[in-house]
């Protein structure tokens, strides 16, 4: 079942936690927990699960499909829910976005590959690109729009693109956001 859900990208979105067993291992009734009382505050238009504050740079393919599909179980019936893109690799990334507009996510928050903070800055074309697979892999609607975070100074070659999505908004490093009209 779809719980994807149109929204607009304003008011309180926070960025949700994962809870750890003393094992490491993700603990699901806690992290469960954790977005209900996120989703169920007064004032939240969305929550975003999978970003960096989920520690998703150590999550396999798997884990972030778990996170994703019991976060729309919880709450995925009367809140939208923005799920991160992060991966090492484009193709990488693609696989995740096609995965999380699979399984209902409201919206899409790309994060950088690494390339990007070892001198991809200086190659606008690799960021391009970055997004264009993604686009390709999740063919994106004004329903289910693309975010990407992070990504500085080349944000604006990114949004001026024309092989872009229409549908994009970039936070960039001091927080602004800036969108395609």
């Amino acid at each position: 079942m779809s719980h994807s859900q149109e929204f607009e990208l304003e008011g309180v979105i926070p960025a949700t936690l994962l809870a750890f067993d003393k094992d490491y291992q993700i603990n699901e009734k806690a992290s469960r927990k954790h977005i209900k009382e996120c989703a169920v505050t007064n004032g939240i238009s969305a929550i975003t699960v999978n970003g960096h504050s989920s520690e998703i740079h150590a999550c396999d393919f798997e884990e972030q499909k778990r996170i994703l599909s019991f976060s729309l179980e919880e709450v995925g019936d009367f809140m939208p829910i923005i799920n991160g893109v992060y991966a090492d690799g484009s193709i990488e990334a693609a696989k995740i976005a096609k995965m999380s507009y699979k399984t209902g996510a409201s919206a899409l928050l790309c994060f950088p590959p690494q390339s990007m903070a070892m001198g991809g800055h200086l190659r606008p074309e690799m960021a391009v690109e970055h997004f264009k697979r993604i686009a390709d892999a999740t063919e994106p609607t004004s329903e289910a729009p693309i975010y990407g975070a992070r990504f500085g100074s080349i944000s604006l070659n990114i949004i001026e693109n024309p092989d872009v999505p229409l549908n994009l908004a970039i936070s960039t490093y001091n927080c602004s956001l800036i969108t395609k009209t």
